[in-house]
């Protein structure tokens, strides 16, 4: 529903908010309980935002925070928030723990990187190295496997070797250890010491 005063528009409320507030159609109100309604027909207006954010997909609280402050005040986004975490819709370790699997299993992070990504999102700092340390598989065998079913090209040449350790790095695996892994596989093959000693 739109708001005019005075014939000109000022806000739209939803009709649950306007009928609960007992307005009517060209009732005059003072300006204090003017304030007042605009500011819950924000706060109305965020926590429906929140809610159409939250049926797309799961959200971190401070992820869902920054969101909703590209429309109002983050003060307001803040108190908003609060009230999705009060009724149980926004879980930050839950939330945490499912896009680090995601990360972890369709992306092959590291266990580095899915720390740094958990952050990124606004999971606090403890919650998001226990969360993605708490995969137990060997990065070293992680990247073994990485090496067998995407990389099997790097021992063509120099340059296609440095290509996959780029690659590699970008997931958030170490130098060291992805050299590691090399020399590994590189054995596992059969090379001698002197052949393919660009790996």
């Amino acid at each position: 529903m739109h708001v005019y005063i005075d014939g000109e528009y000022s806000l739209s409320v939803s009709p649950d908010l306007w009928y609960a507030e007992g307005f009517t159609n060209g009732e005059r109100v003072d300006g204090e309980t003017f304030e007042e309604f605009a500011g819950k027909a924000k706060f109305d207006y965020l926590y429906s935002k929140a809610l159409d954010l939250l049926s797309r997909r799961d959200h971190s609280s401070k992820e869902l925070e920054d969101k909703l402050a590209r429309y109002e005040a983050r003060d307001l986004a803040k108190e908003v928030v609060k009230k999705i975490i009060g009724l149980g819709l926004i879980d930050d370790e839950a939330f945490a723990q499912k896009y680090a699997e995601e990360l972890y299993k369709r992306k092959s992070f590291s266990k580095h990187r899915i720390k740094m990504e958990l952050a990124r999102k606004g999971i606090e700092r403890d919650t998001a190295e226990s969360v993605a340390y708490s995969f137990e598989d060997d990065e070293t065998d992680r990247i073994l496997g990485l090496i067998e079913r995407k990389f099997t090209y790097a021992f063509d040449n120099e340059k296609s070797f440095q290509r996959a350790v780029r690659a590699l790095q970008r997931l958030g695996y170490p130098y060291g250890e992805i050299r590691k892994a090399f020399e590994i596989y590189k054995e596992s093959l059969g090379f001698t010491s002197d052949e393919e000693d660009y790996v």
